[in-house]
């Protein structure tokens, strides 16, 4: 911190504040905008939008965060903002009562905050036709302001909930994300170590927390955005200027804190942390390296048009980079090597980020090839298809609705002071459009002119490049960029997996049509056997409303093979697709999807199915139709390089480590469910008994076992949806699936379905981690056997009852003060079983477990007996039926994935209007009867996860 003059130090603080905001360029010209500044120095922004809304989105802003923590005041700006959800004058039982935002016409969505290393910001937002929602959304904002009762009771009650969350964020690698912080702290300004955390978070003085909300939380740096439908804008505006004028000015000095600033004025820097424990031994030869080339004069210059239009260049750049180190496979690099803007991730001084690793031996050749990449793109420039690719690319992830697009450019104008455009598509659209390659290629030289400043290294405990020296490894580079740069050259695309003449010989298979299963669908049969569900229509507007989604499966799954051949099973596709599908190879089967524009395409294999899905763009529905084909090719078993696929398996499976995904696979083992649960339609192996399978593995059966699924096409059905033609499709379909050769017999499935679990409750069952844990993880749940065969209403029902659990454990901590943040309740079906489960989850420190348990079961007496208030039966009713409203529910994955377990379940199709009708008519005596036939003790299971030495 710098000792100033205080009047100096007041006057430059002040500058900051305000001259800044009203030099930009923008603000004046753009229509329905108000704002200002009072004489206390708090601004405010009313933006007024075309776009109808139900809620006036009102975001209130503090200019101090983790940057502006002092080294004893680490996280405590997040703490401050936990606090602000305790009892405050206007909210006397909480802004999270949800009996008090029922009154106000809004539920615990409505309300939220979050801290970053610029800022805090807490929102809250207001149905525009209640208009004491808008003022007591003005009130808590300004009892955050100026009177929050930062009690010591508060503040230890909160701490343990910052713990839990930070825990609960890096439990599946603490050990790197600690060393990663570490390397961060000694690179850059404001960051700051975490080795002692924990037990800073545990342990810090409350006066700590009071002055930095005395220091920070200031009306000079405050702000309140608010975006919505207003009526009378100036009423609007009077009420803010009347609300917050009183607040009092605060006439102390403050430092300045501007991480830009701090870091220009750096010299070089090359940093080593030392990775000390939690790696895998098999990685002890690997070293991350991170690059930063710097780019000290960019942030000055983004409150003007050219200055932003400057900016935007350098991210196009980024994106270029992105997708040429990607084309990149060299043994000189593990995995890829990352390019990325460090203004706009992270937070960190501006800065092209390049993050690679290699092993010792090979860092010389790595960084040859990294600045050989950089030095190309410089003097050679960007290649016109890549360019234009990455435009598009950029462009359709910039799409926004009005009011997010107001929100976010009125906190970047006051927070980065960024420069603010009348329209959204004024700038992003019209100017990348016309950003000719010619003038991209002009600003190339400007943003790699200089080698990187800053490098940082991090390498376990006994690595050999932990010996390097900076001279060493600045030599290395120099060497680097000396050295003669060859040009270019693009890598091939490919346009069809099969050639012009494969293509020709394929005929249109004749078909047949069957009576659809699902009304309002098309089905169609092939001699193959394939049957392929059709069903065109319009998906609600978003982000994937013109892709076309195809899911493939059959009912043959590794139940159709012995208890033996369960992983061999599991793992087949990937062992046999690792080499490519077909006879095609990998490389050029991602390079098809790039070119095509497919998402994802994805093959398993489960416990009583096997799948087969992709999804793409419209327009090249053809090149995903091929894809999909080639995977019931016959085998070549020659290709298929076992070693290398079970090392490939095991570095992916151990980086992907989830103790939740340990916790759930355990409580599936106890109940005997051998099916994986679906998630986004896909089931997968993971944690830590996907690393067991890989090892389990047998390279035969694996390949046997594909070839038995993959091999009888007579066995598949597939599902394709989108807004498209049955007359464009069906030829398609035709050509490719019509065509699909049966390479294997039909095999009798011995064993067709998962018995019933069958719980003889209570059941008990703790289970240890071979993992450090700092909490304990407990899960309770309640499990019912389906009656009859109509499974969507009672699905409901228990969604419902899983929202009124979520509520009840709310009280864990906003009333009883337990330190727990990741908790929750649940409701739901498992068609694979038949079964329902009812369950509460909760992630805890150790001594608090047994109390908590004791909570529990008090609400569970609570459910049993109907003590559930009205309000909360409401807010859970809204919450699920907002799941299943029928714009929702038309969305394009999600229209997918319903159709899909509505084929694959044989169930009966609901109209989708249906659900949210019939979520209106659940009322609370439904909700006690199913607690008494759920909540019973011959149902319970109780796991618990825990660390061994606890």
């Amino acid at each position: 911190m710098m000792a100033i003059k205080k009047c100096w130090l007041y006057f430059m603080a002040c500058l900051l504040i305000h001259p800044l905001v009203l030099a930009q360029e923008g603000i004046e010209k753009i229509d329905g905008l108000r704002y200002g500044t009072l004489t206390n120095g708090f601004q405010y922004f009313i933006k007024n939008v075309d776009e109808p809304v139900a809620k006036t989105k009102m975001q209130f802003y503090i200019k101090a965060g983790f940057d502006h923590e002092a080294s004893l005041q680490q996280q405590l700006s997040h703490l401050i903002e936990h606090l602000a959800f305790k009892p405050t004058e206007h909210t006397p039982t909480s802004i999270k009562d949800e009996v008090f935002l029922a009154r106000l016409g809004m539920n615990i969505r409505d309300i939220g905050g979050s801290t970053s290393n610029l800022h805090t910001r807490y929102k809250f937002h207001a149905p525009k036709h209640h208009p004491k929602a808008f003022e007591t959304g003005l009130d808590w904002f300004k009892d955050i302001a100026m009177q929050l009762p930062l009690t010591s009771e508060h503040i230890n009650l909160e701490k343990g909930a910052v713990r839990q969350e930070f825990i609960s964020g890096i439990q599946d690698h603490k050990d790197f994300f600690i060393t990663e912080k570490n390397l961060t702290a000694q690179l850059f300004p404001f960051r700051k170590p975490y080795d002692q955390f924990l037990d800073h978070i545990q342990n810090f003085s409350h006066n700590d927390l009071r002055r930095f909300y005395h220091d920070w939380y200031r009306p000079d740096l405050m702000a309140i955005i608010v975006v919505g439908n207003f009526k009378d804008i100036q009423e609007t505006e009077k009420m803010i200027r009347s609300k917050f004028k009183d607040l009092p000015a605060n006439q102390e000095p403050y430092p300045e804190v501007d991480i830009h600033a701090a870091h220009k004025g750096r010299p070089s820097q090359f940093k080593k942390q030392v990775w000390e424990k939690g790696f895998d031994p098999s990685k002890k030869e690997e070293v991350e390296y991170r690059f930063y080339i710097r780019q000290p004069d960019m942030v000055n210059s983004l409150h003007t048009r050219k200055g932003y239009q400057k900016y935007l260049a350098f991210q196009l750049m980024c994106d270029v980079l992105f997708y040429r180190f990607k084309k990149i496979n060299t043994p000189d690099i593990i995995g890829t090597v990352a390019s990325f803007d460090t203004y706009k991730y992270g937070g960190n001084p501006f800065s092209l980020a390049l993050y690679f690793s290699t092993y010792p031996d090979k860092t010389q050749a790595a960084f040859q090839l990294v600045v050989e990449t950089l030095l190309q793109l410089k003097q050679y420039g960007v290649l016109e298809q890549e360019w234009k690719k990455v435009k598009e690319a950029y462009l359709s992830q910039t799409v926004q609705n009005e009011v997010s697009y107001w929100e976010e450019a009125l906190r970047d104008y006051w927070i980065k002071n960024e420069v603010l455009f009348p329209q959204e598509d004024e700038f992003f659209y019209h100017w990348v459009q016309e950003l000719s390659i010619e003038k991209m290629n002009a600003y190339l030289p400007q943003f790699l002119s200089s080698s990187p400043k800053d490098i940082g290294m991090i390498a376990p405990q006994g690595n050999k490049a932990l010996h390097y020296t900076e001279e060493e490894i600045r030599a290395w580079i120099e060497e680097a960029y000396r050295r003669p740069i060859p040009k270019y050259k693009a890598p091939e695309v490919v346009r069809s997996l099969y050639s012009p003449t494969q293509i020709k010989e394929l005929p249109l298979a004749p078909y047949t049509f069957k009576a659809p299963l699902i009304d309002y669908t098309q089905e169609i049969a092939f001699p193959n056997g394939v049957r392929v569900v059709l069903k065109p229509y319009k998906p609600t507007p978003g982000l994937r409303e013109n892709s076309i989604k195809i899911s493939g499966f059959t009912t043959h799954g590794a139940s159709c093979f012995s208890k033996s051949d369960y992983y061999s099973a599991l793992n087949a596709p990937s062992l046999v697709t690792h080499h490519g599908v077909g006879e095609v190879k990998a490389k050029e089967i991602k390079n098809l999807m790039e070119y095509a524009k497919i998402l994802n395409c994805q093959s398993y294999i489960d416990f009583q199915e096997a799948s087969l899905q992709a999804e793409g763009s419209l327009m090249h529905t053809e090149e995903i139709l091929q894809l999909l084909s080639l995977y019931f090719q016959p085998i070549d078993q020659q290709a298929i390089n076992f070693d290398a696929w079970k090392k490939d398996a095991l570095d992916f499976r151990k980086s992907q480590k989830n103790l939740r995904e340990d916790f759930r696979n355990g409580i599936r083992y106890v109940v005997n469910d051998s099916a994986i649960p679906p998630s986004f339609n896909l089931r997968y192996l993971k944690g830590e008994e996907a690393i067991r399978s890989i090892e389990q593995t047998d390279r035969k059966r694996s390949i046997e076992i594909y070839q038995q699924v993959f091999g009888a096409p007579g066995e598949w059905t597939f599902l394709v949806t989108g807004n498209f033609r049955n007359s464009n499709i069906i030829p398609l379909l035709q050509r490719y699936f019509g065509n699909i050769k049966e390479v294997a017999k039909k095999k009798q499935c011995v064993e067709k379905d998962q018995k019933p679990i069958q719980v003889a409750g209570p059941i008990k069952k703790e289970m240890y981690s071979n993992r450090s844990m700092e909490n304990v993880m407990y899960d309770l749940s309640y499990y019912q056997s389906q009656q009859g065969t109509n499974s969507w209403k009672e699905t409901l029902e228990l969604k419902v009852l899983g929202q009124l659990i979520k509520r009840k454990l709310n009280r864990l901590r906003y009333e009883l003060g337990f330190s727990v943040y990741n908790f929750g309740g649940y409701g739901r079906y498992n068609p694979d079983k038949k079964q329902y489960r009812a369950h509460f989850q909760v992630a805890c420190q150790p001594e608090e477990l047994q109390p908590i348990q004791t909570e529990i079961q008090l609400m569970i007496e609570e459910l049993l007996k109907g003590e559930i208030s009205k309000v909360d039966l409401k807010q859970a009713k809204e919450r699920i039926k907002g799941w299943y409203k029928k714009p929702v529910l038309m969305q394009h994955r999600q229209f997918h994935e319903l159709l899909y377990q509505h084929l694959r379940y044989v169930e009966t199709w609901v109209p989708l209007e249906n659900y949210a009708k019939f979520i209106d008519q659940i009322e609370m005596d439904d909700m006690v009867r199913l607690s008494q036939r759920y909540l019973k003790e011959e149902n319970k299971v109780e796991v618990i996860l825990r660390d061994n030495d606890i």
